[in-house]
């Protein structure tokens, strides 16, 4: 079996009395591709955002990499991106240049949608 890059571990996030995500519990393995599809208000960009550490869960785990160590982990963060197809302009910073990059970005998302990358070389 390949190295586990992400495990999800009953992983539930609740806003309020709003469960957005229910004892959700995967494993990808090196190699394999996975897509978030649902409707709106399913829960897709709230674990994407736990697994990227920007909102903890209520409960449950996410483990990146098998868990190594702080330092590894760190390391093996840098190795990720994340682009979200949320568009926001700041406000008093609207010029030239903050619409192209909003232009860009917004084509960028309808391309790809919402997505996580993990640099890994997956060819067979």
């Amino acid at each position: 079996m390949s190295e586990t890059l992400l495990e999800l571990n009953k992983l539930t996030k609740t806003f309020g009395n709003k469960k957005a995500v229910r004892g959700l519990s995967l494993k990808l393995h090196a190699g394999e591709i996975y897509g978030f599809l649902g409707p709106n208000g399913a829960g897709k960009t709230t674990t994407i955002r736990m697994i990227m550490d920007f909102i903890r869960p209520t409960s449950g785990a996410v483990t990146l990499f098998g868990g190594k160590g702080a330092n590894q982990l760190a390391e093996k963060k840098q190795d990720i991106g994340y682009l979200s197809a949320d568009k926001a302009i700041v406000q008093g910073q609207l010029s030239l240049q903050s619409i192209l990059v909003f232009i860009s970005l917004s084509i960028i998302s309808l391309l790809i949608g919402y997505a996580v990358f993990i640099k890994r070389d997956i060819s067979v």
